[in-house]
């Protein structure tokens, strides 16, 4: 099967847009909901502040 220059152009381009979108999906943007090293606080020692 041949496919014509201007086809193939279009496809090698819609394959580099799909490769960038799977690695910019791995990507988090924003900042951090919660910076490290706090400790954890479980809900019972939540409800034992009140």
């Amino acid at each position: 099967m041949e496919i014509s220059d201007e086809v193939l152009g279009h496809f090698l381009a819609l394959r580099e847009t799909f490769d960038g979108e799977q690695e910019r999906s791995k990507v988090v943007i924003g900042k951090p909901v919660m910076s490290g090293g706090s400790a954890l606080v479980t809900g019972t020692q939540r409800r034992a502040a009140r």
